[in-house]
């Protein structure tokens, strides 16, 4: 009986004096240890000084090689640092075209006090952008005012990552009054809608390639039954349209910026 109590007392202490409850405790200290090594291991004052990986680490491949002595330059390909959590890439022209109008939404709806209205809606060849009267013409003037400006900044800011066409369409009311320059309603409505292509690409950095222009004159009103000045305003305007572009197109737009 007294043999069974030692062995016994060898078991629930251990061997050599040691308790069984160390080598748990062992491991957990090794477990602590490789998680510092590793948080050691990837951090980097630069980019890409932790490892390299042949493709992108979402790809079939997911190898890493090299180590934290390593100096590189980034990969061409590659898509982690181009990767937008909420929208996908921030790459030109290669987010999924249907979320565009979401985001354009979301563009007009930010919690900010300058911030300036958009309507969206569907249009026969994709979508219709029409701005607040803030953002309006004044009579027989070209010139886009701050309104706008900043509209058509945060609109080429957003439809930049998406593959399409901007086609800006120039509006006047109808009391147009000819001028020197503008002697006919089309002349000036092409005039504002040429005004606001330079915001797009000059302030916008929207490509110009992907921008066109139209001519509406005052034949399609916003407000048919404007009779004061004060109600004419909101059809001295432009708008923009949203049209989907090939994928061909928009590569070749994108060779053509990075040059």
């Amino acid at each position: 009986m007294a043999q069974r109590k030692i062995k016994i007392k060898e078991v629930e202490d251990g061997f050599d004096g040691a308790p069984m409850w160390i080598t748990t405790f062992v491991d957990m200290v090794s477990l602590l240890v490789t998680f510092f090594i590793l948080l050691y291991t990837f951090s980097s004052v630069r980019p890409y000084d932790a490892f390299t990986y042949p493709k992108n680490i979402i790809s079939t491949s997911g190898l890493f090689e090299g180590s934290a002595a390593d100096t590189l330059v980034a990969p061409d390909d590659d898509l982690m640092l181009g990767m937008d959590l909420r929208r996908g890439s921030r790459l030109r022209h290669t987010r999924p075209v249907q979320h565009l109008r979401k985001n354009i939404e979301e563009m007009g709806q930010r919690l900010e006090e300058d911030q300036q209205l958009v309507d969206v809606r569907e249009a026969d060849d994709g979508l219709r952008i029409r701005f607040g009267q803030k953002a309006s013409f004044l009579p027989g003037s070209v010139t886009p005012n701050a309104h706008l400006r900043q509209a058509l900044r945060e609109l080429a800011e957003t439809a930049q990552f998406y593959p399409v066409q901007l086609v800006i369409e120039g509006h006047t009311d109808a009391n147009f009054v000819p001028t020197q320059r503008h002697q006919d309603p089309e002349q000036l409505s092409l005039a504002r809608a040429r005004a606001a292509c330079s915001v797009l690409v000059e302030e916008g950095d929207y490509p110009a390639d992907l921008v066109a222009l139209e001519a509406c004159g005052d034949s399609r009103p916003r407000r048919s039954t404007a009779r004061t000045a004060s109600e004419r305003t909101i059809n001295r305007r432009v708008e923009v349209r949203l049209v989907s572009i090939s994928q061909e197109l928009s590569l070749a737009t994108k060779r053509r910026a990075d040059r």
